[in-house]
């Protein structure tokens, strides 16, 4: 309520190691590992222990994640996340929030944050997930690179690489027609506050 000086409600996103799913954001990592390994192979080349280390701290997560539905009639979600049906749920209007927003990509200026987006879930089989060939090959090359790594490229890769992965989800979850605000920290902490306009609430049920 404005009238008492309350504009913004402020939820906590928190580590993707929190979530129910441990293995979601290696869904599309570990398939990465398996494509950038074969190139390597048909590049007659055999990754050493440095560059396998490499790879392995590329493909670790470091984002924080707030979970958002498409759904409020799921009495699956209301048992499990709504604190076995009594808690309550929260309707947004999403245009409500987007001036929130940055004007040219629709991410948010935030402090001690960075990279934060909003991102609808895409449920897929493992098996039938697919990346993008040059991202694998500019992984690739980043892999093996000797330490002529540009900065600037190395970080939109990995960006990214994060951007891409936290948006996949096995078919187990399609239920939940999941969207998330997704964040990275500057340091490593427990959770991060991120507000929301109280304005873009419509119901409360």
């Amino acid at each position: 309520d404005e009238s008492i000086g309350v504009k913004y409600l402020e939820l906590w996103a928190f580590p993707t190691s929190d979530m129910e799913d441990k293995s979601e954001y290696s869904l599309l990592t570990d398939k990465v590992t398996e494509e950038v390994k074969e190139l390597a192979f048909a590049d007659n080349r055999i990754l050493c222990d440095k560059e396998l280390v490499k790879l392995d701290n590329l493909c670790r997560c470091y984002l924080y994640t707030i979970s958002l539905t498409e759904r409020k009639d799921s009495s699956h979600m209301w048992k499990v996340y709504g604190n076995n049906h009594a808690g309550v749920c929260l309707e947004f209007d999403l245009d409500a929030i987007q001036p929130f927003y940055c004007s040219k990509d629709g991410r948010l200026i935030m402090e001690n944050a960075y990279n934060s987006m909003l991102t609808r879930c895409k449920y897929v089989h493992s098996e039938d997930l697919e990346v993008e060939e040059d991202l694998v090959t500019n992984i690739y090359q980043y892999i093996i690179n000797k330490g002529n790594d540009d900065v600037i490229k190395s970080a939109a890769m990995i960006a990214r690489l994060e951007n891409t992965a936290i948006a996949y989800k096995t078919m187990n979850f399609a239920q939940e027609s999941e969207f998330r605000f997704v964040l990275g920290s500057v340091e490593p902490v427990d959770y991060i506050k991120h507000p929301i306009p109280i304005s873009a609430i419509t119901s409360i049920t």
